[in-house]
């Protein structure tokens, strides 16, 4: 039997043509294979979920998350109330310094010292804060106690001329954690100095500070308030440096770690 060249290349397109169909028939099928199983997975991971939301345990547990959720609301709402009713602070006059404590949630990783500060326009006020030896108790410690090299990472001491008006201060102090425990001092939104207690026994601070959850004023004759210390305990029951911040009427020409924003 003869074929023509016009039939041998009709019979290989053919060929070629029915070759393809088949290969694209193939992967067809494994395409369709492979979309079956993921929505078979899809479909038991929707079962699992409906099993899971439907079973009184996850019901037990969303219950109780909106509890703790309901319970978070209403400590927030009590404790903005607490902030209105005692975080209020009336000045006297421009030549008397006036300030109160604010209230501050108790945190297990340290604790914040708030207050409420404001500066009369005939009075400067100063706020400076160093680093003394532990046999040095007072909360305003005289310019020759401080200390210039401590195992803080910045010993200072440092001051900053506080801007007139209203102003809140924050004195945060945070439990040691691999041989470092941290203080930080802020002005408003204004972080004025990071520093740390850098000691491979360092365990924690007791922190002293005037309870005044009423305004409390201090005329031009009077001299200013100190406001925190910090008494460093080491393992063992070792004593070590205080941490002290408090406010003057002058200036010590301390360095300030950052001027603050006015």
């Amino acid at each position: 039997m003869r074929f023509s060249i016009r039939s041998l290349l009709a019979l290989t397109l053919l060929v070629a043509l029915a070759a393809l169909a088949w290969k694209n028939l193939v992967e067809l099928r494994r395409m369709e294979a492979q979309i079956e199983v993921v929505r078979a997975s899809s479909q038991a991971a929707q079962d699992r979920i409906e099993v899971q939301f439907y079973s009184p345990g996850y019901q037990q547990r969303k219950l109780e998350q909106d509890d703790i959720a309901a319970m978070a609301l209403k400590a927030s709402r009590q404790f903005r109330q607490l902030e209105e009713k005692y975080g209020t602070l009336e000045s006297v006059d421009e030549n008397t310094f006036s300030f109160r404590t604010l209230p501050s949630l108790q945190i297990s990783e340290g604790q914040d010292v708030k207050l409420r500060l404001f500066i009369p326009a005939n009075r400067p006020v100063w706020l400076k804060c160093g680093v003394t030896a532990n046999e040095t108790a007072r909360r305003a410690p005289g310019d020759d106690q401080l200390l210039r090299t401590s195992p803080f990472t910045k010993t200072g001491p440092f001051e900053w001329r506080l801007p007139l008006g209203m102003h809140d201060l924050t004195i945060s102090y945070r439990h040691a954690v691999d041989g470092k425990m941290p203080f930080k001092l802020q002005l408003d939104h204004d972080v004025l100095l990071e520093t740390e207690y850098v000691d491979p026994d360092v365990r924690h601070a007791s922190l002293s500070w005037p309870n005044a959850q009423q305004a409390s004023h201090t005329p031009p004759d009077k001299k200013l308030p100190g406001l925190m210390r910090a008494a460093i305990s080491l393992s063992l029951n070792r004593r070590a440096e205080h941490f002290v911040v408090w406010l003057a009427d002058s200036s010590s020409e301390f360095a300030p770690a950052k001027e603050p924003q006015r």
